[in-house]
């Protein structure tokens, strides 16, 4: 929980611009914690919207762009578990 609480109380604002940057700390380092569910998208969308005040896409283009890749990791993590034949080291044939 701290490590998003700092994420999200510096990094977060700046994460539009820095993630894509390997030579900056630009990204949450979350995910480890998310995929073993110590913490949950849910945790880190409510910390997100604190640190935008509430707004869900408003003001911060760091806050959305984070927000955006919690919704398409989720997206995602529901279409391996509906089509399995994306997970089988092929090409998706939709």
């Amino acid at each position: 929980m701290q490590r998003l609480a700092d994420f999200c109380a510096d990094a977060i604002l700046d994460y539009d611009k820095q993630r894509d940057l390997p030579a900056l700390a630009g990204v949450s380092q979350l995910s480890p914690y998310i995929n073993a569910g110590i913490l949950s998208v849910r945790q880190c969308l409510q910390a997100a919207l604190q640190a935008a005040n509430g707004e869900l896409f408003g003001g911060n283009e760091g806050v959305n762009t984070w927000i955006t890749q919690l919704l398409w990791r989720e997206f995602y993590q529901h279409i391996l578990v509906g089509f399995e034949q994306v997970s089988q080291h092929q090409p998706f044939k939709a």
